[in-house]
């Protein structure tokens, strides 16, 4: 590349990010398997594609894997404008965001980090504050304060939050964290650029993965049932299978803290052993017509271990 291509390359970029996995398994074995990883970049560039869109449309991006030291598990991004489009008038939407509103485009997508996580850890929010960025700009993002139920507040960008309410990007982000967050030892990911990040814990990554916007949840339910556990899993984010009995089986979320806290104790359990419990089922509708359906197990009412019938001691 000889030094004009360079300087043109380099007034394309719109900034760095880093994705770094984190977590015992990786502070001893700096490696991951490579079909894990892979899906998860691919679902990371979707995502700042679909915050791209929600903001500049017209505007064509990439994210380039810049090379990091060896042995090290923070990947390195360079955002940048695409080709002669990055310096034509439609393409200078991202540049603009950066320029015009005072605010940096990987700094907006952080902050839609930042809200996602707020709202996962705190349930629904709501704006209370509204101020721009910068007061000498006529026209200037808006920097905004959110608040919770519980009265904690956090600041963000708006742009933020109406990329926080893309489920294309917040679908693809959580695929990106929680596909390697879910491999044994693997606790989490941290999104930073610069001074400025956000770390996402494995159970916050899958809840991203499986969100799904209001709009399109067309029932929700719960029914009390007896279940036997076919598998069981206690790390966050992993799913338990359980059944009903005659080939009946259900893909759930163990959401009983008060339960996983039992088991974390000592109480047993076996996959001959019944519960009673609340299944919470969110019925939504895909794009494409068909009818989906999330479960969660939010209470479990009663353990009731298998004791062998007498008749099964006789030989």
């Amino acid at each position: 590349m000889d030094v004009d291509e360079r300087v043109k390359a380099e007034d394309n970029v719109l900034g760095n990010i880093s994705l770094r996995y984190h977590g015992p398994a990786l502070d001893q074995d700096h490696t991951m398997s490579a079909r894990t990883l892979a899906p998860a970049l691919l679902s990371f560039a979707d995502a700042i594609d679909a915050a791209k869109d929600e903001l500049a449309p017209k505007s064509k991006v990439e994210l380039r894997v810049l090379a990091t030291q060896p042995g090290s598990f923070d990947i390195q991004f360079i955002l940048e404008s695409l080709g002669n489009f990055a310096t034509s008038e439609q393409g200078q939407g991202l540049h603009w965001l950066s320029e015009v509103l005072g605010v940096g485009f990987v700094e907006i997508v952080i902050g839609a980090f930042k809200a996602l996580k707020f709202r996962h850890d705190k349930g629904e929010t709501k704006i209370v504050e509204t101020k721009p960025v910068n007061d000498d700009m006529v026209f200037s993002e808006e920097r905004v304060t959110i608040e919770s139920a519980d009265g904690e507040r956090i600041e963000t960008y708006k742009s933020s939050l109406r990329i926080a309410d893309n489920s294309k990007f917040v679908n693809n982000a959580g695929k990106a964290l929680s596909g390697p967050s879910s491999q044994k030892g693997v606790d989490g990911a941290e999104v930073s650029s610069g001074k400025d990040s956000v770390d996402i814990d494995k159970k916050t990554a899958q809840s991203m993965a499986e969100w799904v916007p209001a709009e399109d949840v067309i029932n929700e339910s719960d029914v009390k049932l007896v279940v036997q556990p076919l598998d069981a899993h206690f790390e966050p984010g992993k799913k338990w299978h359980v059944t009903t009995g005659n080939d009946v089986r259900y893909t759930v979320d163990m959401e009983d803290e008060a339960f996983i806290r039992a088991v974390e104790d000592g109480e047993r359990i076996g996959k001959k052993d019944t519960f009673l419990v609340n299944l919470h089922t969110v019925s939504t509708m895909g794009k494409d017509g068909k009818l989906k359906g999330q479960y969660s197990i939010t209470k479990v009412f009663r353990h009731k271990p298998y004791e062998p019938k007498q008749d099964e001691f006789r030989f």
